[in-house]
């Protein structure tokens, strides 16, 4: 076999052509994976090559559709062959949006356009369009997208605003009992490098925040709800840790929230505060972080 990184829209393509018992129009292919017969045209030099590089046989008649040459048994050999392929994943504009605003929302630093290009293997243009969709997103939490041609682009506003848009941005994107589930697995999936770039996007979501401080937390809370004789619900469990990881990742980066004196001063002598002030004073004590004020 041929080591070849296919995209999976390549791989549905071999597949239909294998599977087709006569021969198959590259329109009908178009429809069935919902694009454009151009793209399938532009797909089908790889298909070829591949076709080609494994020994298959594919035969083009003009107004009549494409066909695979082959016995029953050439057929097994494509799939075995298929289903031992790596795939490359291919994004839809909406997972690339997605991803855009998780990594903008959690660099520092501006990003250049080749970066997204490059992972996501569209041109820049494609980025840049994508960008206006993002741009109309984060506008909605007061953020602002600054792109910067040479340097890249990067966001700025309020720090409530950030952590605002982080946990929205889970929320719209992932169920009460999706973030559950990946909270208790305790994922290990990392997204640092175009090598590494995770597949699943909605996963992608819970790496903005450490998972080891996840684990931290979950201890602090229950002991929080044996004090308090109380059990939170599930939605208000999986918000309140969501929330202090969030929080506690951003005060370790020096990214704090301020409040105004008055505000501050009526709430620290409320009963809140002080259930607050010892989950505070357990989650400093464990992971090592200081805690102001106006966080807890």
């Amino acid at each position: 076999m041929v080591e070849l990184l296919i995209t999976s829209r390549i791989k549905q393509i071999l597949e239909m052509i294998c599977e087709a018992s006569d021969s198959i129009t590259i329109k009908k292919i178009a429809k069935r994976l919902g694009v454009s017969t151009r793209t399938i045209l532009r797909e089908m030099p790889t298909v070829e090559k591949w076709l080609i590089d494994n020994d298959f046989e594919l035969v083009k008649k003009p107004r009549v559709g494409i066909k695979l040459v082959a016995t029953l048994e050439d057929k097994k050999r494509l799939k075995r062959l298929l289903n031992s392929e790596q795939v490359e994943k291919i994004f839809t504009p909406e997972e690339r949006q997605l991803l855009i605003i998780s990594e903008l929302l959690e660099k520092k630093e501006p990003t250049k356009l080749f970066y997204f290009s490059s992972i996501f293997k569209v041109s820049e243009g494609t980025i840049s369009h994508d960008l206006d969709k993002v741009e109309k997103w984060i506008k909605k939490y007061r953020l602002d997208l600054v792109r910067k041609p040479g340097l890249g682009v990067y966001l700025t506003g309020n720090e409530k605003a950030f952590r605002k848009a982080m946990i929205n941005l889970m929320y719209e994107n992932l169920d009460e009992n999706q973030i559950l589930n990946i909270i208790r697995q305790n994922l290990t999936t990392t997204y640092k490098t175009q090598e590494s770039i995770e597949i699943n996007t909605k996963n992608r979501l819970m790496n903005l925040i450490d998972k080891e401080i996840i684990k931290e937390i979950e201890m602090i809370i229950r002991d929080a709800e044996g004090s308090l004789e109380c059990n939170l619900t599930d939605s208000s469990y999986a918000g309140l840790i969501v929330h202090l990881a969030l929080a506690i990742q951003r005060i370790k980066n020096n990214e704090k929230i301020t409040m105004q004196d008055d505000m501050l001063t009526e709430l620290i002598h409320s009963n809140e505060y002080e259930i607050a002030e010892k989950i505070a004073s357990q989650i400093s004590k464990s992971i090592d972080v200081d805690i102001p004020n106006d966080e807890i």
